[in-house]
Parts: structure tokens; C-alpha cells; sequence
């Protein structure tokens, strides 16, 4: 029987999941939906322009901010079930402190703003010069949508991340889609409608959060901890930003800006993976860290069955996106991508590591241990640009994404490690790599072998592998099992 503790439980983190599940619906699969138009109206070089804006303010809002939203989700795990009026003040306070530093950065950044662009975008004409501070103006409110993203999550209020993911949806997405079949957008008009977007969807998230905002005077002198627990994040993320951006930047000096196009829109695809991962991953890790603060006694047996259900999860999830990618860029792109399937299979494997990455980093947090994080990210970040130079002159965009995976895999590792001597967790690695192993022989025997590339035969392969996985899922994982047992009671037949 399953208690009714653990009911509440599943029932907490279903709606949870649920709302994280809605946003990304309309952030991600909708977006796909639409590709084949914005494809089609948008070249190569076009979206490549426009995803290395992105990259630029990506970067910057990230050091505006010093990274103290990072801090802020530390609080409220402490806080938010003990003194929530405290927390409340604390919010607060850290948005005062991300106001004031995002405010000198933007003002540092803007005069030099066309070296910047220069730097990172290539020697791309741009028939204005203030378009070069846009990526830097979205990079100032970037630092405060995500902290109230950031803010919702910790808090659990998925609904209201939800109504932002929505809300952002609704402002960009129609119209770009208008501006470019009837009024024929460049990327000019596409990079300007994505900042007003973000502005505006900016204010609507503080707005949202505003009754989670507190302020006192007194809480300012948290200043110097909320610093030195959040500094050790600034080159972590910097050295996140080199991991994931810059195969894109060599792919543009190195080679063409068509060239970036064409991975985006791999990646984007590949991001496809996240319907499914973020929102279970971003609604578990919460909930993990504040049981690790409260000294919950099951929190090692809840640990390990999420991390090897997630996985499964995964695996069956990652071997039908890889085995049918070739299809999905045909029908989600242009055919002027087409060479856009050939980076998928190793995006959705790198997006799995990553995910499951941030299952051990709860323990770095959990210690308050977070100089690990710039340590394991710093290394890997210049193994990636090593990995970028030799593999992108070799295998063009697809050494942009082995590059990714190599990276991706090195980092769960390393972190695995670090992790287990501050905090040991038993998460039955050798058998959940098995069934990795076992997929990926399945996945060559299709690729390579001709008459395997049939669509029978992919879903003949599909089938055999997730009856593999699902019957180990119901020996080992007594998670799945509860849930199995919860499932067939509320529909009143066993599944």
C-alpha cells in the first residue's frame, strides 16, 4: 500500500511538475510547432545572427548580476517552510543588490558595446550602430527575469512560471511570426521584438512576485555573505556560458554564420528532451534540498529511486528522439537544415548528463561548498575550447555537439565524485550506464545498417528497448513501483 504521506507527496509534485510541464509546452513545443515557418522566411545566416545576440546578452546578464540569484534559492531553501516573513526580507534585500550591480554593469558595458558585439557576433554589418547595445539593454532585464524565475522555482509557485513562460509566448511569438510572413522582419526587426518582449515580460514577473518581496534595513548587512557564497558562481556560470556558447562563436569566425544557424536550430531541436526533463528535474531539486536541510531520513532511498527513474526516463525518451531525428528536422525545418539531424543524438545525451549533474550539485549546496562549482566548471570549460578548435576544423557542426556531449559527460563525473566524498548516495550507476550502453549499440545498428533505417524497424527497436527498460524499472526502482500501483488504482485497472 502506498501511505498517505507519500500521496500528498506525488500529489504536490504532480502539480508541480504539471504547471513546469504547461510553460514548457508553450516555451518549447509550440516554438517547435512554428519552426517550419521561421525557417522557411528566416536563412541560415539570418537565425544564426539572432541566436548570437542571444549568446552576448546571455553572457552579461549573468555578470551583471554577480550571480546572486543563486543566493536568493539558497534562502529560501532555508527559510521558506521555518520564517517565510524573513525570507520574504531577504528577497528583497537581494533584489536591491541585483539592481544596484546590474545598474553599473549596464553602464560599464554600453560604451563599449561594439567591441563587444564584435567580439562575439564577427564582422556582421549592422545597418545601425545602437543595435549593438540592444543584446546588452536585454542582458539588464535578463538579470532580473531570472531571478524571479529563479525565485518562483525555489519557492515551488510553478503556476506563476508558468504564466511568465506564457506571457512571453504570447507577446513574441505571434508576432514575429506576422512580422515575418506579411511584413517580411530581417533579423533587425526579430532581435528588436525579442527585447521589447523581455522587457516587458520582465515587469510582469516582479509584478507576480511582488508579494514574496519583502524589505529591511537591517537585512542589507547580509551583503558581504550573500557575496562571497555568490562569487564563487560568477566564473562557474562564465565558464557554463564558454561550455555551451562558444562551439557557436568558433562556428562564426571559423566558419560561417549560415553554419550557426543550422546547429541552432539541431539544439533547438534537441531541447525537445526538456519537455520532459526540466520540469521534473526543476520541481525534484527543490524538494531534495530543503529534506537534505530538514535531515529527512529517507532522503537517501528518495535520492537515489528519482535519479534512476529520471534516467530511464531519459534513455527511452533520448533513443526515440535520436533514432527519428532525421525525421523531425525534415518535418520541423527547411530544408536548407537538413544537416541539423546529424547534432541531435549527441545534444539530447549531453542535455541528460547536464540535468543529472544538477542532482549532485545539491550536495555541494547542501554543505554550503560552492567554491567546487567554478573548480570542476573552470577545467571544463577549457577542455571545451580545446575540444571546439580541433573538432569544429574536423567535423564542422557536429563537432560543436560531440564537443558538448565529451564536455557534459566529464563534468557529471567529475562532479560524482566530489559529491560522494562530502555526501554519499548509492544511485546504481553501473546498471543505469548499461542500459545507456545498451541504447547506444541499437542506435548505431539503425544508423549504419541500411535496411535498419526503415520506420518498421525504428519502432521495432523502440518497442524491445522499452521493454527492457520498464521491466527493470519494475524489479529495482520501488518509486516507479508506488507509482505503478497508484496509476492503476485511480484508473482501476493494473497497468
Amino acid at each position: 500500500m502506498v501511505s498517505e504521506a507519500n500521496k500528498i507527496q506525488y500529489k504536490f509534485l504532480f502539480k508541480n511538475i504539471s504547471w513546469l510541464f504547461l510553460g514548457r509546452i508553450f516555451a518549447k513545443f509550440i516554438s517547435l510547432l512554428v519552426l517550419p515557418i521561421v525557417t522557411r522566411y528566416m536563412s541560415p545566416e539570418s537565425y544564426g545572427i539572432v541566436d548570437l545576440f542571444l549568446v552576448e546578452a546571455a553572457l552579461l546578464g549573468e555578470l551583471f548580476s554577480l550571480s546572486f540569484t543563486g543566493f536568493a534559492a539558497r534562502i529560501i531553501y532555508k527559510y521558506d517552510r521555518t520564517n517565510h516573513e524573513l525570507c520574504r526580507q531577504y528577497i528583497g534585500v537581494i533584489l536591491f543588490y541585483i539592481l544596484i550591480l546590474s545598474t553599473i554593469g549596464l553602464c560599464i558595458a554600453l560604451p563599449f558595446a561594439q567591441k563587444i558585439n564584435t567580439l562575439i557576433i564577427g564582422p556582421v554589418p549592422m545597418p545601425n550602430p545602437y543595435i549593438t547595445s540592444f543584446p546588452i539593454i536585454y542582458a539588464f532585464f535578463m538579470s532580473f527575469f531570472t531571478f524571479t524565475t529563479n525565485g518562483f522555482i525555489s519557492l515551488q509557485q510553478n503556476k506563476k512560471l508558468f504564466l511568465c513562460e506564457f506571457a512571453e509566448f504570447l507577446l513574441i511569438l505571434p508576432a514575429q511570426l506576422v512580422g515575418l510572413v506579411w511584413f517580411k522582419f530581417t533579423w533587425v526587426e526579430v532581435v528588436t521584438l525579442q527585447l521589447i518582449g523581455k522587457i516587458i515580460v520582465t515587469v510582469f514577473s516582479l509584478w507576480l512576485m511582488r508579494k514574496d518581496i519583502g524589505f529591511s534595513v537591517k537585512r542589507l548587512r547580509i551583503f558581504k555573505k550573500a557575496f562571497w557564497y555568490s562569487i564563487p558562481f560568477v566564473p562557474l556560470n562564465f565558464s557554463s556560458w564558454i561550455q555551451e556558447q562558444t562551439g557557436k562563436i568558433f562556428l562564426g569566425h571559423f566558419g560561417a554564420i549560415s553554419s550557426v544557424g543550422v546547429y541552432s536550430v539541431g539544439n533547438k531541436l534537441s531541447t525537445g528532451f526538456q519537455l520532459f526533463s526540466r520540469p521534473v528535474m526543476t520541481s525534484l531539486k527543490p524538494e531534495i534540498s530543503k529534506r537534505l536541510d530538514q535531515n529527512n531520513v529517507n532522503v537517501q532511498k528518495d535520492i537515489k529511486d528519482f535519479f534512476g527513474l529520471f534516467f530511464t526516463g531519459s534513455l527511452f525518451l533520448i533513443f526515440i528522439i535520436a533514432v527519428f531525428s532525421p525525421e523531425l528536422v525534415a518535418f520541423f525545418a527547411d530544408s536548407r537544415y537538413a544537416s541539423a539531424s546529424h547534432v541531435i543524438p549527441f545534444m539530447v545525451l549531453a542535455l541528460m548528463f547536464n540535468e543529472l549533474t544538477g542532482v549532485f550539485q545539491l550536495k555541494f549546496i547542501y554543505k554550503n561548498l560552492t567554491v567546487y562549482f567554478p573548480i570542476i566548471t573552470f577545467t571544463t570549460a577549457v577542455i571545451t575550447v580545446i575540444l571546439n578548435y580541433f573538432l569544429i576544423a574536423r567535423f564542422k557542426i557536429v563537432g560543436v555537439a560531440m564537443s558538448a556531449l565529451i564536455v557534459s559527460f566529464l563534468t557529471f563525473f567529475m562532479t560524482y565524485v566530489l559529491s560522494q566524498r562530502l555526501h554519499r548516495t548509492y544511485y546504481a550507476l553501473r546498471e543505469n550506464f548499461g542500459f545507456l550502453i545498451l541504447g547506444a549499440g541499437l542506435f548505431a545498428l539503425q544508423y549504419f545498417v541500411g535496411f535498419c533505417q526503415h520506420w518498421v524497424v525504428k519502432l521495432i527497436l523502440i518497442m524491445v528497448y522499452t521493454v527492457i527498460l520498464y521491466r527493470d524499472l519494475l524489479k529495482t526502482n520501488g518509486r516507479f513501483a508506488e507509482i505503478k500501483k497508484m496509476v492503476s488504482q485511480k484508473l482501476g485497472f493494473n497497468i
